[in-house]
């Protein structure tokens, strides 16, 4: 485990490497808006996201250049929402990854603007690539653009927030969120790469199968994970310990997690994404 751990330490690299050259060649703004941009994508995420793409693409066709500016795109945007859901007027988070949060550092007006500048530079970057590239691009693009929207991720932080208020959540209305929350962008990790790879209907639908077994479960994980702090801090958000009980979530975590492997199983050169799910997960 302790290899996989320094393979999968490569992989951020390559996705990291790509994201510092894209701020170095493609950033002009004021350097307190750079500041705070690089700010709130280079902290101590796992960058699975990205790493899912583009291994994803790595697995269906060898291709991972082609993915590499989807997979940047799809963490721009992920820090995006990191940066406004840390916000006062939304989940109000003083600390983010073990660093102070971006409105902490920078302010609330920056931080606003930091995250709307990665939101925006996202789809530069990949309308960019789309311009060279054929449907597979295109289709790549407007399937992250979904699932970050009103559809998927905006949506899903709705949900959310809504849910937290009534303190009515059921396990329906909780898959309901995670859905179009934690699992939105997951998926299309996942689903761009296929995309790009030109992958035919039947693997799209396949990769979907992985891509929700492993969403669902990686959730489950990041809720026992966040239990201690959310004990800690008297949150009592919705979230699948308190909806179902330890043991049942614990059993609930296993089954996706064990679904998705299953899946996975039929796909030709897996080995990287195979060993990220059980490491994830050991």
């Amino acid at each position: 485990m302790s290899d996989f751990k320094s393979v999968y330490k490569d992989r951020i690299n390559i996705v990291d490497n790509y994201m510092k050259t894209c701020f170095e060649k493609n950033f002009k703004c004021e350097p307190e808006l750079y500041s705070a941009m690089e700010y709130a994508v280079f902290g101590n995420g796992k960058r699975l996201r990205s790493v899912l793409c583009i291994e994803t693409a790595r697995m269906l066709t060898g291709d991972v250049e082609r993915a590499l500016p989807f997979a940047a795109a799809i963490e721009f945007i992920h820090a995006f929402s990191l940066v406004h859901d840390d916000l006062p007027c939304m989940d109000n988070d003083d600390m983010r990854r073990g660093l102070p949060s971006c409105h902490k550092k920078y302010g609330e007006a920056l931080a606003l603007l930091a995250g709307d500048a990665l939101l925006n530079t996202a789809y530069e970057l990949m309308a960019a690539e789309c311009e060279k590239s054929g449907i597979g691009a295109i289709r790549a693009m407007r399937h992250i653009a979904k699932s970050s929207g009103i559809h998927g991720m905006i949506n899903g932080q709705v949900r959310d927030i809504k849910l937290s208020e009534s303190k009515n959540a059921n396990e329906d209305r909780l898959i309901e969120l995670i859905e179009q929350k934690t699992m939105a962008l997951i998926m299309t990790g996942i689903i761009s790469a296929a995309y790009l790879s030109d992958a035919d209907e039947k693997t799209v639908s396949l990769l979907e199968e992985f891509a929700y077994n492993l969403g669902i479960a990686f959730q489950i994980r990041d809720d026992f994970e966040d239990e201690t702090e959310d004990l800690q801090e008297n949150h009592d958000s919705p979230n699948f310990i308190n909806v179902l009980g330890r043991d049942a979530a614990m059993e609930r975590m296993k089954y996706h997690k064990e679904k998705a492997a299953k899946i996975l199983s039929g796909f030709n050169n897996n080995e990287f994404i195979s060993g990220l799910v059980t490491f994830l997960f050991n």
